[in-house]
């Protein structure tokens, strides 16, 4: 049976934790999107908390 799509399914997924990979890259790929259904299905519960709450502590330049 073929994988039926979402509108939340992210292809070339940008991970914040891969090293080279800063918040400003991050949240480009993120785009208007909300960052835990842009993670949904690539990282951890416990790493989406992390970052939702330590991004709230980021300021774009």
């Amino acid at each position: 049976m073929a994988k039926q799509e979402t509108k939340a399914e992210v292809k070339n997924f940008v991970n914040p934790f891969e090293t080279g990979v800063n918040y400003k890259v991050f949240l480009d790929a993120v785009g208007d999107m909300k960052v835990e259904d842009y993670c949904k299905g690539h990282l951890e519960k416990e790493q989406i908390e992390f970052l939702v709450e330590d991004l709230k502590h980021y300021k774009q330049k």
